[in-house]
């Protein structure tokens, strides 16, 4: 048997998959006999190498120049790294990542030397590490409503449940989506949100409770479009921790309040009450599960997070770095907002229940700590990127939240009382649509400027969403030298709308240009258009990619980056491209037949009955927290 035969065989005896309880289970020498370096090498591009010849990594963190530290890594790789990574691509990588934060870069360094030093490697990977080649990895299970047993919903029948969301509409209306088909299955659900959509659910007819925290202000604000400009995400989360720092204190009291004065059967959260579900279940012992709209939020070492600079594969650990790094910025902030309200209105002790930046990474996915709750990834499988690392195995495709037609009501989702606006839909070619949601880039009038000026270069017919932005026409124009021609083609081409309903919508149009948030994405998607995505944060540089791999739409590049020239020349190539109109027809047909809310609570039932109810959650968690309190729950970090 040759070498490459054997390890192959060595690799294939061992588990594919290790959760909580079967590590807790395992002896010291059944552990003992995981193959720890292969572990090391297939998830991390790493070599073995003696302590001897192992790379000062403090020396890094004091480098200023990519240039120096190009050269600190040629030392390591001549004294035993050699064909991990070219000198080339690790100053490449590091210029990129110092032109966009010098800072960032130096903390990741260091960080590096400080965490992820080799002689960890063996703790990641005795702890179960997540194995990124696996069949179960990469054959992610995704479950439609159709597959689900109809009757799952049965156990949610005069239950209780509190659903926690926090953010844009993209981050909340997929909630209320969620909300409406709980209490549809006989359970009393509850949103616990921002003021922002607090009138939207209303009009549902939701149960709405006020987080207190006003995220609109934050979004629009001067710091948060300088983030969005730089494409530093490190410096929104500054913007995300100032805003939490001002608000955050409100929002636990409630939220404790809230938890402590009713009572509830379960917890659904979305990915901003991550940190409060360990918190709620330390204090409450209230079951949780886990909903994430996009698969781009699992840690892994191929890809830096929210469109930071990635570092190449044979560096990978560096990645993880960087998604260390995020973590722990945000649980920090959480930590130093609210958890001294939580440690008054509990009289326990911050360190008995409070998330540590561990446990967020645990949830999250880092490690398998928490592997038996319940994360439904709130996205179609069949247009998520299927790189083995990308998702864990025990998170399942459920598909997008949508709200249907009949749930649709109120000024969030337009007012066209007296017709016009549909009577310009209909009176000319079909218009382009240009959306940026809750995304600032800049100014109103330089957001506006940039739709009508890309919209008229097209010769096209064109709707404008205000967004967040509130983007008008009299802003875009006003003082231009072309002001007179500009309001002359809006006048006759291009309508701005404060709010519209997406569904209807989007299907009347050509092609629809927007940052690629997930909700806005998956109502292009099904409406059957093509689009032209402008990231601007967040999982939006993966929407941009997905559709430019599926054929049915553009990654027109950093929002800040578009030029109306490229812009225009995106919008008619798209119309144009007779495959790409018809590919992006075909998976509109396909997504429009799925049902992602159905799933979603078919399966929540599903978990009620096989897990709450018999106590199996409860035990699993207390295992988990066992381990936690024990120090055995360093996973991956």
């Amino acid at each position: 048997m040759g070498c490459g035969q054997a390890k192959e065989a060595k690799l294939a005896a061992q588990p594919e998959i290790v959760d909580s309880p079967t590590l807790l289970a395992m002896s010291s020498e059944e552990k003992a006999r995981w193959p720890l370096q292969d572990d090391a090498e297939r998830v991390f591009g790493l070599a073995t190498v003696d302590s001897s010849e192992q790379l000062d990594w403090s020396e890094l963190a004091s480098l200023q120049t990519s240039s120096e530290m190009a050269e600190i890594m040629q030392k390591s790789m001549d004294t035993g790294l050699s064909g991990i990574v070219s000198k080339e691509e690790f100053c490449a990588y590091f210029k990129k990542l110092s032109e966009r934060d010098e800072k960032t870069a130096s903390r990741v360094l260091e960080m590096y030397e400080k965490q992820l030093s080799y002689e960890k490697i063996s703790q990641f990977a005795e702890i179960a590490v997540v194995d990124m080649t696996s069949p179960a990895f990469r054959n992610n299970k995704s479950c439609d409503s159709e597959v689900v047993n109809s009757d799952a919903t049965l156990p949610l029948k005069g239950k209780r449940a509190l659903v926690l969301t926090s953010g844009s509409r993209g981050d909340c209306q997929p909630f209320m989506a969620l909300s409406i088909g709980l209490r549809q299955a006989g359970c009393d659900a509850v949103l616990f949100s921002n003021p922002d959509f607090e009138e939207m659910a209303n009009a549902m007819g939701l149960t709405f409770k006020s987080n207190g925290i006003v995220y609109k202000d934050m979004f629009v604000s001067e710091g948060n479009s300088e983030a969005v400009k730089s494409g530093n995400f490190l410096k929104h989360l500054e913007e995300v921790g100032k805003n939490t720092a001002k608000y955050g204190p409100d929002m636990a009291e409630r939220l404790f309040n809230l938890l402590s004065s009713e009572k509830w059967d379960f917890v659904v959260a979305g990915t901003s009450h991550w940190v409060d579900v360990i918190w709620i279940w330390s204090i409450f012992k209230i079951p949780y599960c886990l909903v994430n709209l996009s698969n781009k939020f699992t840690p892994n070492s191929v890809e830096a997070p929210f469109g930071l600079p990635s570092c190449p594969r044979s560096v990978g650990i560096l990645n993880l770095a960087v998604w260390k790094l995020v973590v722990q910025s945000w649980t920090s902030d959480l930590t130093k907002a609210y958890s001294g309200a939580l440690e008054k209105l509990s009289g326990r002790k911050v360190a008995e229940f409070f998330p540590t930046a561990s446990d967020v990474w645990e949830t999250f996915g880092g490690g398998r700590l928490f592997s038996h709750v319940p994360y439904f990834i709130a996205q179609e499988a069949l247009i998520a990127p299927h790189e083995p690392w990308s998702v864990a195995p025990w998170m399942v495709y459920t598909g997008a939240l949508s709200l249907q037609s009949e749930s649709q009501v109120g000024d969030e989702f337009g007012d066209d009382a007296d017709g016009s606006f549909e009577k310009f839909l209909t009176d000319g070619a079909a218009p382009v649509y240009i959306g940026w949601g809750s995304i600032p880039c800049g100014s109103a009038a330089e957001m506006g400027l940039l739709a009508v000026r890309s919209i008229k270069l097209a010769g096209r017919r064109g709707v404008v969403l205000g967004g967040w932005r509130g983007l008008t026409v009299e802003e875009a124009v006003t003082g231009q030298q072309d002001e007179e021609g500009l309001r002359s083609y809006c006048a006759e081409n291009i309508r701005f709308v404060s709010s519209a309903t997406h569904s209807e919508l989007f299907p009347k149009c050509a092609v629809i240009v927007h940052h690629g948030g997930a909700g806005t994405t998956m109502a292009a998607l099904k409406s059957g258009r093509p689009s032209v995505i402008t990231p601007g944060m967040y999982d939006q540089f993966e929407s941009a990619k997905m559709v430019s791999r599926k054929g049915v739409g553009v990654d027109a590049g950093h929002l800040p980056t578009v030029t109306p020239e490229a812009l225009a020349g995106h919008i008619n190539s798209c119309i144009e491209n007779d495959a790409m109109v018809s590919a992006a027809q075909q998976l509109g047909e396909q997504l429009r037949s799925k049902d992602g809310v159905t799933t979603v609570t078919q399966l929540i039932g599903q978990w009620m009955e096989e897990d709450v109810i018999t106590g199996e959650f409860a035990r699993k968690q207390m295992l988990a927290f066992s381990a936690r309190a024990n120090g055995s729950s360093f996973l991956c970090m």
